[in-house]
């Protein structure tokens, strides 16, 4: 997965570097980009240490805009803000069972390179934020051997911080989609790349299953309770050799084989299989049938 998620090589090199100089100690890590608000958490001594990984830092990901979403500023907002407040998300929780808010959050921006204006933007926000949003900042970029820290700054230390009484604001940024296919436009599509009976068998199956179908720009998932159970995703490959059709799982039992075969990685799907019949779309409703969990937790 290094070469579709380029930070988790970065991520494993850094926090392994941490542990063995700094006694850093991982508590939490999103390797696998699955959407935790910050990639690691962990603790040198008493102090939390909080880090987001990116291969580089330009300008434009730095500060919030509400055209724009997952800048570095909101995401340290989303991260502090379910930290201060106790949330139950993996990385908080994880903290907060051994953070005694005696010491600040150390947040950090790790990368393998900044571009120089990226940098100053980077700074900028440190400066204008780490006062009021009460956390100690950090910049390290990789070398390919060590950690070389290119920005460090620390809030100053006055009386105890009411953390879960700091108001960190809630910064969204949206970019505009283009809006979702119906789903007889998507069936067109699936019948221009002669994948017509496999979208009907997953729609059939789907929905004999009592599963929640819901359209995208290219594809149609199948949900039950909150959980995604899996989707399939068409993409504009028909020129070259027909519709990819990816499927992402959640449940599945380990003892029982995926069908189809592995194929290229669709969007942001962690499982990625081109089902290529109406028979193995029926086993893959019949493995989520007998799989480990329901998904209505």
């Amino acid at each position: 997965m290094h070469g579709r998620y380029p930070e988790k090589a970065l991520q494993l090199a850094t926090v392994a570097w941490l542990s063995e100089h700094f006694s850093f100690e991982e508590v939490f890590g999103d390797v696998e980009a699955v959407g935790a608000r910050f990639d690691s958490a962990g603790f040198i001594g008493g102090k939390p240490v909080l880090i987001e990984f990116k291969t580089s830092v330009s300008e434009s990901m730095v500060a919030h805009r509400e055209d724009r979403p997952m800048s570095l500023e909101s995401k340290i907002a989303g991260c502090l803000g379910a930290l201060y407040g106790n949330m139950e998300d993996d990385l908080s929780k994880a903290v907060n069972q051994r953070w005694t808010g005696s010491e600040p959050p150390l947040v950090v921006v790790a990368a393998n390179s900044f571009s120089r204006s990226g940098l100053e933007a980077l700074r900028a926000l440190f400066e204008a934020r780490s006062q009021d949003w009460a956390f100690d900042y950090a910049a390290w970029r990789w070398t390919g051997t060590d950690v070389e820290t290119l920005l460090q700054g620390e809030r100053p230390m006055g009386r105890q911080i009411g953390y879960s009484q700091l108001v960190i604001p809630k910064l969204i940024g949206r970019a505009a989609r283009p809006r979702a296919r119906t789903q007889l436009e998507l069936r067109v599509l699936a019948d221009d790349a002669g994948l017509d009976q496999v979208f009907g068998a997953f729609v059939k199956s789907a929905t004999d299953e009592g599963y929640r179908l819901k359209t995208t720009r290219w594809g149609l998932g199948a949900y039950r309770g909150r959980k995604i159970f899996c989707a399939i995703y068409l993409t504009d490959s028909q020129t070259r050799d027909g519709l990819d059709a990816g499927l992402v799982i959640d449940y599945w039992d380990g003892n029982a084989p995926l069908p189809g075969r592995a194929t290229k990685p669709v969007g942001y799907l962690n499982t990625n299989r081109r089902i290529a019949t109406p028979e193995e779309v029926r086993q893959l409703f019949a493995g989520l049938r007998s799989g480990v969990g329901d998904g209505s937790a």
